[in-house]
């Protein structure tokens, strides 16, 4: 009888839905430290939920955990709600990156977790020099090397004066693509890396190689007006799929001197 109820009380547990749902990322995820991702969860079942818990473990689904946000306001509890929080990936390389969330209850707590392992990847943007003289100008060289998983993909390359993208940027939402934010704050150089034909923007856009490499090149000329002296900006790439960004690449910097 004791065995019999057992097993009741097991297939029920087994058949109840869970009660948080993590929507991403579910696996398959390729994430570049120091870029910002969109973990997003939603509310399968409401109960007195008292806050939100994240956690990643760079190990397992089962863990170990390491905190991302404790104690997350509650929102919307209810059956439905979506939640999202901005995540800056830390710098630590692996391929089985998984993502919790837990929905802390008066009650019992549960639980989402991400399916699949997703990827921390080495910061795949470089840049040289990193400093170019605004007397004899010089090529400043932007190397993307990503996963060879994305070979083929298309890219674009994008800069900023305004600096590398931040949680707090107020207005972030309107950088998010797929979940990504495009790692550099916008401003006119970032419309005019995007948009303009100008020659002096080599590689800007194009297909990551057979390896998922690319180059770049930003043609700085000579005798550039003293006012450009101390210039210092920012250059980033998006890889694109179905129309949204599946990858970004980190914010490599250059300052003009003199």
């Amino acid at each position: 009888m004791v065995m019999r109820l057992l097993l009741v009380v097991t297939l029920i547990a087994a058949s109840l839905p869970a009660h948080v749902t993590l929507d991403a990322p579910t696996g398959g995820v390729i994430l570049t430290p120091g870029t910002i991702y969109v973990i997003k969860w939603h509310v399968l079942l409401q109960h007195s939920t008292t806050g939100w818990d994240v956690h990643y473990s760079t190990t397992s689904g089962t863990g170990p955990w390491i905190p991302i946000a404790l104690g997350l306001p509650v929102g919307n509890p209810v059956a439905g709600a979506v939640h999202t929080l901005y995540w800056t990936v830390p710098n630590t390389v692996s391929s089985q990156v998984f993502v919790r969330v837990t929905q802390v209850n008066l009650g019992n707590s549960y639980t989402g977790v991400s399916a699949f392992g997703n990827e921390i990847i080495v910061a795949p943007v470089s840049a040289s020099p990193a400093t170019v003289s605004a007397t004899t100008g010089g090529a400043h060289v932007i190397t993307m090397q990503f996963p060879a998983t994305l070979a083929g993909s298309p890219y674009v390359v994008a800069g900023s004066l305004s600096g590398p993208m931040v949680p707090s940027y107020p207005s972030i939402g309107s950088s998010i693509f797929g979940g990504f934010a495009l790692p550099l704050i916008p401003d006119w150089y970032m419309d005019w890396t995007l948009m303009s034909p100008s020659p002096v923007l080599m590689g800007f856009q194009g297909l990551l190689d057979v390896t998922g490499a690319a180059t770049a090149t930003l043609a700085i000329p000579p005798n550039l007006p003293p006012s450009m002296v101390g210039f210092s900006g920012h250059h980033a790439s998006g890889i694109v799929g179905a129309g949204t960004l599946i990858a970004t690449g980190n914010a490599a910097p250059l300052t003009i001197t003199s």
